[in-house]
């Protein structure tokens, strides 16, 4: 409900203005992290306010979790602890070649599945090799070259 006056200029001034609270929440929330330290093998957490205003009511602890990437099309289920993924997150993390500067985004699929995109320190996403042989070998030689720029082994 609005209450107010018209001023000269025929602006409307709003003296009392009630509105209802409106929650618009996505559909598929993303959440991202940067790996800033040598520990990413150690685990990564979700945020505190993500679990809160889009996983409410869901527990984490003792959770798995699956993520999935576009390297290969294959998932990974990594055991939770509190919000931190822990167990098998240093696999995910070596398979994916996780480096400090990497930015990783993950995309909530609901049923406790993340889609993560990987961007390396170029800012640009990470190229895997797709599972066509003759075309990872094309792939093979493009990461390789970007990553030898990088200073990635």
């Amino acid at each position: 409900m609005y209450t107010g006056i018209y001023v000269d200029n025929g602006d409307f001034l709003a003296q009392n203005c009630i509105m209802a609270k409106t929650t618009v929440r996505p559909r598929n929330p993303h959440f991202f992290n940067f790996i800033m330290s040598a520990a990413v093998l150690d685990g990564i957490s979700i945020p505190k306010a993500f679990m809160k205003d889009y996983l409410e009511g869901e527990k984490c602890e003792g959770r798995k979790a699956t993520l999935r990437t576009l390297k290969g099309g294959k998932s990974w289920v990594i055991n939770t602890k509190g919000c931190c993924f822990t167990d098998g997150w240093e696999d995910f993390a070596r398979e994916h070649d996780l480096h400090v500067g990497d930015l990783l985004v993950f995309r909530y699929e609901g049923g406790f599945t993340f889609n993560v995109i990987i961007f390396d320190a170029t800012m640009c996403e990470r190229l895997y090799p797709p599972l066509d042989s003759d075309a990872a070998n094309d792939n093979d030689q493009i990461l390789k070259e970007k990553n030898d720029a990088n200073g990635y082994p």
